[in-house]
């Protein structure tokens, strides 16, 4: 095995997508986030460049990608996923153990004094135990998982004057970024979230017929959704789902989603995902409301990283 390194290129982005699909394809027990996922936290601003500098990949000697780890370096939280080829074994765990010691350091460096992992499953017996072994143990919060068969998809109409459009022009961007601004109750000034969101539907990453708003009769953005596309596994995802406050429970969201299944299964795609805070009332019952099953939970892990990290 070559020695770790440091992220080099968009090449790179490209192995670490494949190394995701591998793992979802394998169904070893672990959980391997979507690739959208992964093109939402490296393409969403402000700072591309300081979130690769939180990427540290393993190689073969024949070039194959083994396993990447992704620790942000100012907010304590680590992603490690190896190569289902390698998954349970003693290779893996040194890997593991090698991606604590670095973002620890990392995070201790920012003045963090915690480090969290969201996305091991709760069944996922081999990885809890290993981190257990580590000093991480279960937070107070935690996340659930839900997915669909995309083989029926209803149909439902939005409210008259309502209508869902696309991100295909920087005024249809202004419109999702209302939506989302205050679906997610963002504090920063305005002018500096349009600038953030407009970067992003700028990024490589950015489909705009996979980037969904309701627009009201008034022209405004109340409810928006982005949908990313595993071909390969033929797995859409929904990342992020949000509804303006004031026009909640009028169906917007359920229609919105409903029509983002419709792309979905137009594209091929069989299976429909996504996740969200299991305190997250309102979410879960409009996930629900469209044929969404919990088949899966994940309680954060999170360990004091005060002295020695073992």
């Amino acid at each position: 095995m070559k020695m770790v390194r440091a992220y080099q290129s968009e090449q790179d982005l490209a192995y670490m997508r494949d190394l995701l699909v591998a793992g979802r394809a394998a169904a070893n027990g672990t959980y391997y986030i979507h690739i959208g996922d992964l093109n939402w936290w490296m393409y969403r601003p402000p700072d591309e460049a300081q979130r690769r500098a939180g990427i540290r990949l393993w190689e073969a000697d024949d070039g194959r990608l083994l396993g990447w780890a992704y620790a942000p370096p100012d907010d304590g939280t680590l992603d490690v996923y190896v190569h289902p080829a390698i998954h349970g074994t003693s290779q893996a765990e040194d890997m593991i153990d090698w991606a604590i010691d670095w973002s620890t350091a990392a995070a201790q460096q920012h003045a963090q004094d915690k480090l969290a992992l969201y996305w091991i499953a709760d069944d996922d017996v081999w990885l809890q135990q290993h981190f257990a072994k580590r000093g991480f143990a279960p937070a107070d919060t935690s996340f659930v998982h839900f997915s669909r068969n995309l083989a029926e998809v209803s149909t439902v109409q939005l409210p008259v004057g309502y209508q869902i459009v696309s991100v295909s022009s920087e005024t249809v961007g202004v419109q999702r970024a209302q939506a989302t601004y205050r679906a997610f109750a963002n504090t920063m000034p305005w002018a500096d979230y349009w600038d953030r969101y407009r970067r992003f539907i700028e990024c490589a990453a950015h489909i705009g017929e996979r980037d969904l708003v309701v627009v009201s009769p008034d022209g405004f953005g109340v409810s928006a959704c982005c949908i990313w596309f595993d071909e390969i596994n033929q797995v859409g995802l929904f990342e992020p789902v949000g509804t303006h406050p004031d026009f909640q429970r009028k169906g917007l969201g359920k229609a919105l989603l409903t029509e983002a299944l419709h792309r979905m299964k137009a594209a091929g795609l069989l299976t429909a995902i996504v996740s969200t805070n299991d305190k997250n009332v309102s979410g879960i019952g409009l996930y629900q409301s469209i044929g969404f099953e919990m088949d899966m939970q994940f309680t954060d892990l999170v360990k004091r990283i005060g002295g020695d990290s073992r």
